[in-house]
């Protein structure tokens, strides 16, 4: 690996390698003596111009002597056939294969300047081609590729971008089906994906119907993945080895969210009451006696209730109870 840390001359920032949504392993069939084509997708955000190379037993990055594939290399784990040719921002393998087998392909991803031949980086990427045997066409059996057909709940499009929020679960399901509907030994038996560190695979395969099969995955975004943008991209495996097409979309992390807040006045009831207010003249035969009792009560209530449902509940009570009494007794007594 090889990275230049100097700034971008283009926009002063710090150089982003070439990055790559290939799966780390790929299924292919063959008949006899099949030349195989494998695209392998290439992208940089820097907008640089890009390559794809098979990695060499010795090389020099940076001034340094190294061995970038090991036994990987080309010349040791593929046949001599084996090329690259470049479309776009896709590079594609083509390699003549004779038998089946497990074969280990180690490549390196490299960005330049424009119109330069000095490499800003060099990235190592290895991923596993898997060879089976063409299936006879016998009526058991389904040359058809599965389809993933949804991820829900979400059921987020190819290369669309979902947002999640940190510290919070996120759960989805992927789901696959079968292409051939009357194939009764056919099923989804693996999905191969590549996804955020942290996340989660369910350990069983489910059926959802007779064709279409769904696996559940977990993940919590940690601090660290705030605000980054992460790839997720699955791959259904049927039982005959068969693989769909890569499906892939992209995590936004941002930082959790509060709810809507509802607020609710329980009640709010206001009360004043006077009561016995009496006046009493008696006539005595003695003179005159006045009696004057006044009894003023005077009762305030207020009662209010808030509630705020966020992620958290608070309720408050409030209550003012006055209580004021005033009493006067005035007696006069005249007697001739």
């Amino acid at each position: 690996m090889y990275l230049n840390l100097q700034a971008h001359p283009d926009n002063g920032l710090v150089n982003h390698s070439p990055t790559s949504s290939m799966p780390l392993v790929t299924y292919v069939h063959i008949a006899n003596n099949t030349t195989v084509s494998i695209d392998i997708p290439m992208n940089d955000s820097d907008g640089d111009m890009i390559r794809c190379r098979f990695a060499k037993s010795n090389n020099i990055l940076g001034g340094i002597l190294v061995n970038e594939c090991q036994d990987a290399c080309s010349t040791i784990a593929l046949p001599p056939s084996a090329q690259f040719i470049s479309i776009n921002d896709t590079y594609r393998l083509n390699v003549n294969l004779t038998s089946p087998g497990t074969y280990a392909i180690a490549i390196q991803f490299e960005d330049f300047l424009e119109n330069s031949t000095d490499i800003l980086s060099s990235i190592p990427f290895q991923f596993i081609l898997i060879v089976v045997n063409e299936l006879s066409g016998t009526s058991n059996d389904c040359t058809y590729l599965p389809t993933t057909i949804d991820i829900q709940p979400d059921s987020p499009s190819c290369d669309s971008i979902l947002t999640v929020q940190m510290n919070i679960q996120y759960t989805f399901t992927v789901i696959a089906k079968i292409a051939c509907l009357n194939n009764t030994k056919a099923s989804i038996t693996n999905f191969m994906t590549s996804s955020p560190q942290g996340m989660l695979k369910g350990d069983n395969i489910y059926p959802l119907t007779s064709t279409s099969y769904a696996i559940n995955h977990t993940w919590i975004p940690t601090g660290d993945q705030l605000h980054q943008t992460l790839i997720f991209c699955t791959i259904a495996i049927d039982s005959q080895f068969y693989s769909s097409n890569q499906y892939c979309f992209y995590l936004f992390v941002e930082n959790q969210t509060k709810l809507t807040s509802n607020e609710s006045i329980a009640s709010d009831s206001k009360s004043v009451a006077v009561v016995t207010l009496n006046q009493v003249t008696p006539q005595s035969r003695f003179g005159v006696a006045l009696t004057s009792d006044t009894t003023t009560t005077t009762t305030e209530t207020t009662t209010t209730t808030v509630t705020t449902t966020t992620t958290v509940t608070t309720t408050t009570t409030e209550t003012t109870t006055t209580t004021e009494t005033t009493t006067t007794t005035e007696t006069t007594t005249t007697t001739e």
